[in-house]
């Protein structure tokens, strides 16, 4: 990564993207500084990739021998957050992919490899979603193993990232006036407000992983005028595709119903489906061994679970319930536990309750110093135990056609996360790059070992194949 640094630094930071931080589906300048940054390195740059504007796919076969090339993808992205910058890290995870192609060519070159390298400008992460159109073009149709990573508070091989769509319902009326003829009228608002607590009321049955995010856009133009127009969006988010798809049904029916309820028509429009990410164990395995080298910590738990995720039968079945420790916060609880003790206490006192408030009182206390030690979780694999992130990525729409990982390393955030002015000054500071190339590099270094080894880019591929 060296060779590379200062010119790396200078990307991410003074002069180019960090400074200009555009939009979603806005990113000129970003794309234009990747791309020229990878032509003047011998890169064939397609421009406008996928059909979208600030979308850019940079080749170099400079290694490959033949057809049976090992081709590794790494992906940037680079589009920053309205009124925040570079909130989210992007203009790191630009210089992330594409330092990590760079020092992945420079090692296969000097071992002699059968390899090719692409580096994947993708705009829009925050919006619609640029590698859905990648993926949709085909781009990834000869691609083995896809790597990215992820700016954050801490190192994790499997942050939740999951699936998720987006959708705004139109419910159409017919006015009137409120008060001399109501009605002749026909209330969109009651539909909107129907479909708003069907629902709510849904959300008793289904998921505790599912997330259900929404609001009334639109509610009508005036309390004397029955609301001819309303408009909602919703957020709907699943641990896996598959919940997603089975939820989303369901909630269609909660806005079909409200129409039919009350008379009115409704039109739902969708934006693009983001599926969740398809963690691959082997290239979470390297990942991990190359970072730990360089001197990173994970979580116990999220080491653990790629640990029982290579196990088989009983075995895996136990570890992914009780080998890895959740760590449950100390104070808050004993606080809680010591408020119901006291509270115990209070209750009116008699020959038949007195001792056993007691022997309740003591237990309750003395389950407080236990939880300052690891619990088994009950379901590691679920996104509610202490793991980061849990929000989408269009990263998770490559890992489902191809082998892929989407780690989350440390820059150092302590008090603040994503998405606040914090992280943004933060990713633009160089302890954050430092750290951005640390990561770079294993990532490079889990491809060379794709390219380099048949049998781990066989084992790549049947976890994939198994996912």
């Amino acid at each position: 990564m060296e060779p590379h640094r200062e010119a790396l630094l200078a990307l991410s930071r003074d002069v180019r993207i960090h400074a200009h931080p555009e939009l979603s589906g806005a990113e000129h300048h970003a794309c234009a500084a990747v791309a020229d940054f990878m032509a003047a390195r011998g890169f064939t740059v397609e421009r406008r990739a996928g059909g979208l504007e600030t979308a850019l796919i940079a080749v170099d076969d400079s290694c490959a021998k033949d057809d049976g090339a090992v081709t590794v993808a790494f992906l940037s992205e680079y589009d920053a957050l309205p009124g925040l910058g570079h909130a989210c890290g992007h203009n790191l995870i630009a210089v992330l992919g594409v330092g990590a192609a760079l020092a992945f060519r420079d090692a296969a070159k000097a071992q002699g490899l059968n390899a090719r390298v692409i580096l994947f400008g993708s705009p829009a992460e925050e919006t619609f979603g640029g590698k859905i159109n990648l993926v949709d073009h085909g781009a990834f149709d000869k691609v083995d193993v896809a790597l990215m990573a992820h700016p954050g508070t801490q190192n994790a091989l499997r942050g939740v990232w999951l699936a998720m769509v987006s959708f705004s319902i139109e419910f159409f009326g017919k006015p009137s006036h409120a008060s001399a003829l109501p009605w002749e009228g026909v209330n969109a608002l009651d539909a909107a407000v129907l479909a708003y607590q069907s629902v709510s009321v849904l959300r008793q049955q289904t998921l505790p992983s599912n997330r259900i995010h929404g609001i009334i856009k639109h509610g009508g133009d005036a309390p004397n005028i029955i609301p001819e127009y309303t408009k909602m969006e919703y957020y709907i988010r699943s641990e896996r595709i598959e919940d997603l798809l089975e939820l989303k049904a369901k909630i269609f029916k909660c806005f079909e119903g409200a129409a039919l309820a009350t008379g009115c028509t409704v039109k739902i429009t969708e934006d693009p489906t983001f599926a969740n990410v398809n963690h691959n164990d082997t290239l979470c395995a390297i990942y991990e061994s190359h970072m730990r080298r360089l001197g990173a910590d994970f979580t116990p738990d999220d080491v653990a679970r790629t640990e029982s995720r290579g196990s088989t039968g009983a075995q895996a079945a136990h570890g992914a319930r009780c080998a890895a420790p959740r760590i449950l916060p100390h104070k808050r609880n004993s606080r809680l536990l010591a408020g119901i003790a006291d509270a115990l206490h209070t209750l009116p006192a008699s020959p038949l309750t007195s001792g056993a408030l007691t022997r309740w009182s003591r237990l309750v206390l003395s389950c407080a110093p236990c939880l300052s030690v690891p619990m088994p979780s009950p379901d590691l694999d679920s996104p509610l135990a202490t793991r980061p992130v849990a929000t989408h990525t269009d990263m998770g729409n490559v890992t489902h056609v191809v082998p892929g990982i989407h780690p989350v390393f440390d820059i150092g955030a302590r008090g603040f996360s994503y998405h606040t002015a914090e992280f943004a000054a933060l990713a633009g500071q160089t302890s954050a790059f430092d750290r951005t190339m640390l990561a770079a590099y294993a990532l490079a270094m889990t491809g060379i070992e794709c390219a380099t080894s048949p049998e781990t880019l066989a084992k790549v591929r049947r976890d994939f194949q198994g996912a």
